[in-house]
């Protein structure tokens, strides 16, 4: 269903930076330096062309899809996961989630057993607290969805964007999602899976769980019309004033976007809401589910 939108005139937001340092641990139990040289179980995404949104998607307000710029950033290989929220909240930094649980576990948040599982159950403010805790930043949405399905060098030329080659819609790819590659329905876990589980959900540049798990909120605020907008260089969306109303009829304030697909879509019928990495949502302020995380940038 299609919600009821106010007109609203977009401008750049502002993204924030960090001052609290933390170290936390990866999914394979190492401290996040990788081969590569990034720290902080981080990954690098190089600056350059990618196409974004779509033309072809069932997803409200993906269209048209159009080429922007992006410089180069890093980004955090996993979702951020309760081990490493629960460090930010340890030192001070943080609040808790606003529920321990997940879909199935009564003790989610604080069970050893979850600790390199997404956190979940925290909203826009507390997703940018974390990052922010230490010494990173939300992602735009451009970023987000380059690192998602790959910049136009993945298919070859870095000068030219094709749509043929370059207009990925998923991190592995065009394939629909299946439980062999991503957690992506209640039927393959039931819940929420332990970050890296899924070693074909990863994206061209290293970053997991970009097609599946849980969807992630990003820095933009949401405007439905806003990829009609024409920013094309580093876009940073729209400010939380012009998306002032945007959330819907019946909710005032600025939704923030989510992005991604999660377990808690839909049941097992990939064709019931096909969302590709074009997708985009609004999660409206104080709002929090059991499939809707975050990672950070930098």
């Amino acid at each position: 269903m299609h919600l009821i939108f106010r007109a609203c005139v977009a401008t750049a937001a502002v993204v924030g930076a960090g001052c609290f340092s933390s170290h936390p641990t990866d999914a394979d139990g190492s401290d996040g330096t990788h081969a590569d040289g990034v720290s902080d179980g981080m990954v690098p995404v190089p600056g350059g062309a990618v196409l974004i949104g779509s033309n072809t998607s069932v997803c409200p307000d993906d269209e048209p899809l159009h080429e922007v710029h992006v410089d180069s950033f890093e980004i955090d290989r996993t979702e951020v996961t309760n081990a490493q929220y629960r460090d930010c909240v340890d030192h001070g930094e943080c609040s808790p989630p606003d529920s321990p649980r997940s879909l199935t576990r009564p003790d989610y948040y604080s069970d050893p057993a979850f600790a390199n599982f997404p956190v979940i159950n925290v909203d826009g403010d507390l997703a940018e607290r974390y990052c922010e805790a230490v010494g990173k930043r939300l992602p735009t949405e451009a970023e987000w969805e380059k690192a998602a399905r790959g910049g136009c060098e993945i298919g070859g030329d870095p000068s030219t964007c094709e749509p043929a080659v370059d207009a990925r819609s998923r991190p592995w790819g065009d394939e629909s999602p299946a439980c062999s590659r991503a957690n992506a329905f209640r039927a393959c876990v039931g819940d929420t899976s332990e970050v890296g589980s899924f070693p074909s959900d990863v994206s061209p540049y290293g970053a997991v769980d970009m097609g599946g798990n849980v969807a992630e909120i990003v820095n933009d605020y949401f405007r439905p019309d806003y990829y009609s907008s024409g920013e094309n260089w580093n876009p940073q969306g729209p400010s939380r004033e012009s998306a002032d109303g945007c959330c819907g009829a019946s909710w005032s304030g600025s939704c923030r976007v989510r992005k991604g697909d999660n377990f808690d879509g839909r049941e097992a019928d990939p064709t019931a809401v096909d969302r590709l990495v074009s997708c985009r949502d609004p999660v409206r302020p104080g709002e929090i589910l059991f499939g809707l995380g975050f990672r950070c940038a930098r």
